[in-house]
């Protein structure tokens, strides 16, 4: 057992978790949909490159899990999650962050300076703003923002020439600005539910708009609030 490189453990009744120090070898930890109030910060495993923990009952996350400095992915969708401490930009390799229906009021300043990151997940929290400062992470290739409570997209969206796609439902969003045409990797965008779909916005011939038209999704309603067709 001391081998063991991949633990599983989900749908089941767990509320604490062990040290697991003696399996140094593990990788790949999924905990989700269990009855967890924290995530353990006991492990002793240098080489986690997956931490799953969705659906539980988590409500912060340790400084500790900065000592994961080999991860890469880190989900933690469906928690009651506030913030995202400074620990998290001490990752270097993370390049996914699923935050996903969580209580976020705001994300980091410091979020950009995640260098690997290429997807960020925080739809379905109570996010205002975009900071500024995220798109400083160049090489992001998925944003959802969806059920949210933001109004503005800011212009420095511009620099995320990579972004292949992005969720914006469901959010106070009145019009694009005009660097939002410089995203010409775009494929999918969705801002179906704001008010951008139905104030005329659209209307206008331009950059932007020619792209929100010619990408997948769009104002186009989708099968939920949470799924794309």
């Amino acid at each position: 057992m001391t081998s063991l490189k991949t633990l599983i453990i989900n749908h089941g009744p767990l509320k604490t978790v062990q040290s697991f120090g003696e399996y140094s070898k593990l990788t790949i930890i999924d905990l989700s949909y269990n009855e967890l109030g924290e995530i353990p910060v006991h492990f002793e495993i240098p080489n986690v490159v997956s931490l799953k923990m969705a659906n539980n009952n988590i409500s912060t996350i340790p400084e500790a899990v900065g000592g994961y400095k080999e991860i890469v992915w880190l989900e933690l969708d469906n928690n009651n999650i506030s913030e995202i401490p400074s620990a998290v930009m001490g990752l270097p390799r993370l390049s996914s962050l699923l935050l996903s229906n969580n209580t976020l009021l705001e994300l980091p300043q410091e979020l950009g300076t995640l260098s690997s990151l290429l997807d960020l997940f925080v739809d379905g929290n109570n996010l205002t703003e975009i900071p500024d400062s995220l798109f400083e992470a160049v090489g992001l290739l998925g944003l959802k923002f969806q059920n949210n409570k933001i109004g503005i997209v800011p212009p420095k969206i511009g620099q995320l020439v990579r972004l292949n796609n992005i969720d914006l439902r469901y959010n106070s969003i009145k019009a694009l600005p005009g660097e939002f045409a410089k995203l010409g990797k775009l494929q999918y965008a969705y801002f179906h539910g704001n008010p951008m779909c139905a104030n005329g916005f659209l209307d206008d011939k331009t950059d932007v708009t020619e792209l929100v038209g010619s990408v997948e999704g769009g104002c186009k309603a989708q099968c939920s609030r949470f799924c794309q067709d």
